[in-house]
């Protein structure tokens, strides 16, 4: 393995497992540091530090402004006085673990090889307690570490020279996914920058230098189940990280075509998590036009795993994508388009010389749900709309309610759509009680053993001025729920608050509570299906679940059904059918509710091509039966409906998924398989599993690409 040096040029040979050992336990140190600092940080704050700001106040606003100033800074010191011990004792008992993590892993000459910089020492942040406590702001993660603000590409690159986890190699550590099911040990593990050049020349040296069928895997959040997961080289993410606007007509950078419509149009890094994309976004005046209910995902891993929302007139998160930038195995840089692409080729040629255009339809399809195979995207083009506003409704229902309803097509009644299916039936004046029609988003959450169920729609709303700290979740500061207009809350705000505070504890409840009775289970699940309410706030926050999602401790599985002809309530039946004829025969439970959620059909070729219900099958606790459960769905499916009649999502669990199911399943497999195999022959970024689940071209299909492209691609 090779590493270039200053001047990116040259080679020198370096050895992954000879790394100094000074590294070690680099993480836990710098949390100990943290921990220290915040503890001095919050006895400063206890002191009415506000008070110092008063006189600037009081000469800008008056002094009426400056004594209510005071007067709430007093109240919120009271309040941190009444807290700081439990949060001392948090601090020091995570001192002492960090201590503890830090001198086994020096005794045993490992380390996690994520070294991070320490946030300046922050003497005024009015809500810095409640980021301690709650213990978000300060952990240290492997996506966490974003660039504030989001730079652009070259400051992106000025910003990751001067870091110290820049340095590509990697100590040799165990991985494990975001719910630690799945665990694998990389030989390699690397970090590369922001920059495309230093991705390809990485590339270029495994190429060269490692053997022929060492397996290649970019990780993103590692929420996918198996799609990152393997024993040779892993790139994290981190230096993937930027976002900058499309730049307007005339500008030297300049590379689109005339007339390309470029409002809303941004180039975001593969690293970026949804998260901070969206919040970024917003500031600019721009929103994603669908998300999913978990935002720590990066952008890259989300579209390429098939990631949706619910919303029945968008397709799933890749139909937002115009244009991708891909590093091949050999280091090959290209940039993919549809055929009538956004890029000038004459342009981009002048402009970066290094990027290949490869502007086709077939292989645009196939790169978007790429499933990580094809190589690492380094960047994608995203289509942003303007900003708005989404007021969420929930209802309590009944499975049988919720089947009377949409019977007959009639969720195309219910919400926004560009066209209805001519098999659907006129409308028949069916509502949810409470839920206004033409809904911007639907989605059902029900309980398959008791068949309660809530109702929740989405509405565009317009609001001429917006609570300040609107884009604050209230999980991460629970206090300001109570001073916050109780609209602007999503409700139960107890239940939301633990959720931030103590994720890993609520996702044990399902876990623990039924040991005392097996027959609670179905009792704790139905508490996730109750209560009515209403909610505004941006649409990222609607569509995000709550901020601790990503740290409860789950499984999923998703079943996607067609909407045709009301397969899906059909689907709805057998799944509820299936949870209650396992739980007589075995005594156990799915452990959460199920989320039904509708979605337009997508042009990727492993997406559905008509529209469908997602059926995603939650198991809070990771129970052991989940996968036995999950088999029991997909037989009970395959019954009912057909060997073809269903799908499973890519990026989650896919217990008793075989080749045979998949090629049947997806009409573009082939297509799929077979521009695969041309970028990547020698299958280095097939990972194990991947390899066992996608089955090989099972015959030759002529593929014709644009002239420009074939010397590229074949090469």
């Amino acid at each position: 393995m090779r590493r270039p040096n200053r001047d990116g040029n040259a080679w020198r040979r370096f050895d992954p497992e000879s790394v100094a050992n000074a590294t070690g336990g680099i993480h836990h140190r710098a949390s100990m540091v943290q921990n220290l600092l915040a503890i001095a940080e919050d006895a400063f704050h206890l002191l009415p530090d506000r008070t110092l700001l008063l006189p600037i106040l009081a000469l800008r606003d008056g002094v009426a402004t400056a004594a209510v100033a005071l007067l709430i800074g007093l109240l919120q010191d009271a309040f941190e006085l009444l807290a700081f011990p439990v949060a001392t004792l948090k601090n020091l008992v995570d001192v002492a673990a960090h201590g503890i993590a830090a001198l086994r892993n020096a005794l045993r000459r490992q380390s996690d090889g994520c070294a991070h910089r320490i946030p300046p020492f922050d003497a005024l942040g009015p809500d810095s307690f409640l980021r301690l406590l709650l213990g978000h702001d300060r952990q240290l993660r492997h996506t966490s570490e974003t660039l504030q603000p989001l730079l652009g590409l070259e400051g992106a690159r000025a910003f990751w020279a001067e870091r110290p986890e820049r340095a590509p190699g990697c100590r040799r550590e165990r991985l494990a996914s975001f719910d630690g099911d799945v665990r694998w040990s990389p030989l390699i593990a690397l970090r590369p920058g922001p920059g495309r050049s230093e991705l390809s020349a990485m590339m270029r040296c495994f190429h060269r230098t490692l053997a022929p069928r060492t397996r290649i895997k970019a990780g993103g959040a590692r929420h996918s189940h198996g799609a990152c997961s393997s024993s040779g080289v892993y790139l994290h993410p981190e230096g993937l990280q930027f976002l900058e606007r499309l730049p307007t007509q005339g500008a030297r950078s300049d590379t689109l075509r005339s007339g390309v419509r470029r409002e809303g149009l941004f180039r975001a890094g593969g690293g970026v998590t949804i998260q901070r994309l969206n919040e970024q976004l917003w500031a600019e005046g721009f929103s994603l036009p669908v998300a999913a209910g978990h935002d720590a995902q990066t952008i890259a891993g989300a579209i390429a795993t098939g990631t949706h929302g619910t919303v029945l007139s968008r397709g799933t998160m890749a139909d937002t994508v115009r244009s991708l930038d891909l590093v091949l195995v050999d280091g090959t840089c290209l940039r993919i388009e549809p055929a009538a692409g956004m890029t000038d080729r004459s342009l981009l040629q002048a402009a970066e010389p290094d990027l290949e255009l490869v502007q086709n339809d077939d292989l645009f399809r196939a790169v978007l749900l790429s499933l990580g195979a094809f190589g690492i995207v380094h960047s994608l083009v995203l289509e942003a709309v303007p900003r708005f506003h989404l007021e969420e409704r929930t209802t309590e229902s009944t499975i049988t309610e919720v089947a009377r309803v949409l019977a007959g097509g009639n969720v195309y009644h219910l919400v926004e759509v560009p066209a209805v299916p001519r098999w659907v039936t006129g409308p028949r004046g069916a509502l949810f009680p409470g839920h206004p029609a033409r809904a911007y988003a639907l989605s059902v959450l029900f309980n398959p053993h008791t068949g309660r169920a809530q109702i929740s729609t989405g509405h565009k709303r317009e609001l001429g001025l917006e609570p300040f700290d609107l884009g604050l979740r209230v999980e991460r500061c629970p206090g300001r729920a109570f001073a916050r207009d109780p609209l602007f809350v999503r409700r139960p705000v107890l239940w939301r608050a633990l959720l931030g505070v103590a994720p890993r504890l609520l996702s044990r409840l399902p876990g623990l509570l039924p040991r005392l009775g097996p027959w609670s289970t179905p009792q704790i699940v139905d508490w996730s299906v109750k209560g009515s309410s209403r909610f505004v706030n941006r649409s990222y926050n609607v569509f995000h679940s709550g901020d601790g999602v990503g740290q409860v401790r789950v499984r999923f599985g998703e079943f996607l059904v067609p909407l045709r002809d009301d397969r899906y309530l059909l689907a709805l039946h057998v799944l509820s059918d299936a949870a209650r004829r396992w739980s007589a025969r075995t005594g156990t439970h799915q452990t959460g509710p199920t989320n039904l959620r509708f979605v337009r059909g997508g042009t990727a070729l492993l997406d559905p091509a008509e529209d469908f219900a997602a059926f995603e099958c939650m198991f809070l606790g990771a129970p052991a039966h989940t996968d036995m459960m999950m088999r029991a769905y997909k037989d009970a499916l395959t019954v009912r409906l057909g060997f073809s009649g269903f799908s499973m999502h890519f990026g989650m669990r896919t217990p008793g998924w075989t080749a045979t199911e998949v090629l049947a399943q997806h009409p573009g497999f082939n297509r799929w398989r077979m521009l695969r195999d041309m970028l990547d022959p020698a299958e280095r970024m097939l990972s194990e599993e991947q390899q066992a689940l996608l089955p090989p071209v099972q015959r030759q299909e002529g593929i014709e690409l644009q002239p420009a492209g074939v010397s590229v691609i074949l090469r």
